[in-house]
């Protein structure tokens, strides 16, 4: 979150603001986690007027002190006040020599301050910082006065640069999935950090990287928590993870059942505000709710023996759940001919399941006689969808046929329609082969498990078991483990005149402990394990060197944050001909054609121009949080690090220190080998 602070400087009418911004403004906004700055940081930007709009207008949150007659501060604020409606916290000096709030104002909330007290007022202001940054109040008194008035979307006036859009160009083309999510943590504390999101997490979602359209979507809810889009997407993210996480499992684990109740906070989130979504969304939505239903109904029943199969389907609420959904859907669109065959597979599903244990119906009812009205109504809504549902499917076809559209999924449904309401095998069967043919091959997949349900809860047997034995076989592919990275960082050998914490000479020491390490990780770990290093002199060469040796056999990659010959300039040289060469080896052993397992950051030692405005950040920093995104993202969270440190602090960002801690806020295993006791320092 970016806060604009809006005040006088130096010294007015006896009160130090610049001593008031150190004391009580700075800390406060550290406490709450957020940046803050003033038109000073934009002073040596060209045109101050024009940034300053900028910031008044894209600011998450303006502060505003007010103490006394200061026409730059008024002028801003009233700037604030007609742009935004809401998040400006005022404050105000007790001190007696000052002037008396103006007129305008007097009706206004402000947090008042005194001289003495600046670090206990600090913590005033942080719960001052914190009940404005949740609150939904309109604080602008242009917007209270004004009801109709709309407030400006900053994110109108306020796209990523050009730079920024060129490396997700970039990345996109290069599918490096690992390179967008580094791409989206950076856009922090940019006054374009949400566009700058929304474009990265849009080309994740399209790209099927769903742990890192996770991370990102998750950035923009956080900042916009009722935000449509953010919601939106998330809500359809987490149910493709849940998918993915109970693929190597024989039903619904714990963080793929987790993963469905986020999709459906999701879902309520957007549901709660219903009329400001289209019925075609509002159909999406209650779609996908019907779909988190089914998942959990299909996982309380199929997994069972396949004598239970049908008791226990019936038995489950979801069923009842997964089919109000899908029908909410469709009354909502009458043209979502999806939620309307599916409303309609379900809806067959539970009358003939009734019909057969009438008695495990009535199990969800508090009397037989309120189960025998809701199974009326039901008989009489399975008229009305065979009815509509068919209305549904020919007018999409016939837009399909007249726009010359090319639509597989319609087609698959028209023969799903048909296997419901028609005995005629040879007819569905030649339907369902027409539109797999045309599509793609998940398609197939979809056809035969839709049509595999019905077999096990044997529903509409005479039609489905020899559609079945007609279609071709479907060959899923297989779907790999994904691999546990083991990321590493360590010191690098002394250079003279530095502290001492990883001596010349210590090396085979080195590498039996990260040997030991790395051994100890292979007994735990299941997966395929590959592991991630830089190529600097130390740790870094020893941890490639001991993957290498036949007894591991981890494969490595390689980062590099500059080219080679540079590279070997400021991170390996410094050590002598050997560890050249030593370096000289794995860089081969990387680089080998069509070997992507070495990768190199930049051709510089300085940051994009987009990139040079952000504080304390560097080129070793962002390379460390390279390393750490592509392991996040390719091993979907499977990730520890073993680091080779003596638990001091480093040189700064980018230093050994800099990445145990940001993969400890990750909640990744670290694993530390201490130099301090390892090399009796």
């Amino acid at each position: 979150m970016y806060t604009f602070i809006v005040r006088p400087f130096g010294v007015k009418q006896g009160i130090d603001f610049d001593a008031v911004d150190k004391e009580l403004i700075q800390p406060a906004l550290r406490a709450v986690g957020i940046i803050g700055e003033t038109t000073v940081a934009i002073a040596e930007a060209g045109n101050i007027r024009e940034d300053m709009f900028a910031k008044l207008l894209t600011a998450d949150l303006v502060i505003a002190d007010i103490s006394v007659h200061n026409a730059n501060v008024f002028y801003e604020l009233g700037i604030r006040h007609a742009l935004r409606d809401r998040k400006t916290l005022l404050l105000r000096c007790s001190a007696d020599s000052i002037l008396d709030v103006p007129f305008d104002l007097k009706t206004d909330r402000y947090l008042t301050y005194a001289i003495p007290t600046l670090k206990v007022d600090s913590l005033r202001l942080k719960q001052a910082l914190l009940e404005t940054i949740h609150s939904d109040r309109k604080d602008s008194p242009v917007f209270s006065l004004l009801p109709h008035l709309k407030a400006q979307d900053p994110e109108r006036f306020v796209v990523a640069p050009a730079g920024f859009c060129k490396q997700v160009e970039e990345a996109q083309i290069n599918r490096q999935e690992g390179k967008l999510a580094l791409l989206a943590a950076e856009t922090g504390g940019f006054p374009w950090e949400l566009s700058g999101l929304r474009l990265v997490g849009g080309i994740q979602f399209d790209m099927e990287s769903l742990t890192g359209a996770r991370f990102t979507w998750e950035r923009i809810r956080t900042i916009l928590p009722d935000d449509e889009e953010a919601n939106d997407r998330l809500s359809t993210i987490y149910q493709r993870l849940s998918e993915q996480y109970a693929t190597h499992s024989t039903e619904l684990n714990s963080p793929a059942l987790t993963l469905l109740s986020l999709s459906d906070q999701a879902i309520n989130t957007l549901l709660a505000r219903p009329l400001e979504l289209s019925a075609g969304k509002r159909a999406e939505i209650y779609s996908l709710k019907g779909r988190n239903a089914k998942l959990r109904w299909m996982n309380e029943w199929q997994f069972a023996h396949p004598e239970e199969f049908r008791q226990k389907a019936i038995e489950s609420s979801f069923l009842l759940r997964a089919y109000e959904a899908y029908a909410q859907a469709f009354m909502e669109d009458l043209n979502h001919y999806y939620a309307g065959i599916n409303a309609l597979s379900l809806l067959t599903i539970i009358l003939n399941l009734t019909e057969a244990y009438p008695s495990l119906w009535e199990e969800h009812f508090d009397d037989a006689q309120e189960a025998e009205i809701m199974l009326q109504t039901l008989q009489r809504k399975y008229t009305d969808y065979t009815t509509v549902v068919s209305i549904s499917l020919e007018s999409a076809k016939h837009r399909k046929y007249s726009h010359g559209e090319i639509n597989s999924l319609l087609d698959v449904n028209l023969a799903d329609f048909r296997c419901l309401t028609l005995d005629k095998p040879r007819r569905i069967l030649r339907l369902y082969q027409d539109a797999i043919s045309a599509g793609e091959p998940v398609l197939a997949d979809y056809t035969r498990r839709q049509l595999e349900l019905y077999q096990k809860l044997q529903i509409r047997t005479d039609v489905v078991d020899p559609v079945l034995d007609q279609l071709a076989p479907v060959t899923s592919p297989t779907v790999a483990l994904k691999p546990h990275f083991v990321v590493f960082t360590g010191h690098t050998i002394d250079r003279p005149g530095h502290p001492v914490r990883f001596p010349c000479g210590q090396d085979e020491k080195a590498k039996d402990e990260i040997r030991k390490k790395l051994n100890t990780i292979r007994k735990h770990i299941k997966r395929p394990i590959i592991g991630i290093a830089g190529g600097a002199c130390g740790g870094d060469i020893l941890f490639h060197e001991v993957c290498e040796e036949p007894e591991i056999a981890i494969p490595t990659r390689m980062f590099l944050a500059v080219p080679k010959q540079q590279y070997i300039k400021e991170s390996v040289a410094y050590a002598g001909q050997r560890w050249i060469e030593r370096f000289e080896h794995l860089y081969r052993s990387h680089s080998q054609p069509d070997d992507y397992r070495l990768r190199i950051m930049s051709d510089t030692k300085k940051l994009p121009f987009w990139l040079q405005r952000k504080k304390n950040y560097n080129l070793w920093e962002r390379t460390n949080l390279w390393m750490l995104y592509h392991a996040l993202i390719y091993g979907e969270g499977e990730t520890s690090l073993i680091a080779l440190w003596d638990g001091k602090g480093g040189s700064g960002q980018g230093s050994t220190q800099d990445l145990v801690r940001r993969m400890d806020e990750h909640g990744f295993e670290n694993v530390i080998i201490n130099t301090t006791d390892l090399f009796n320092l």
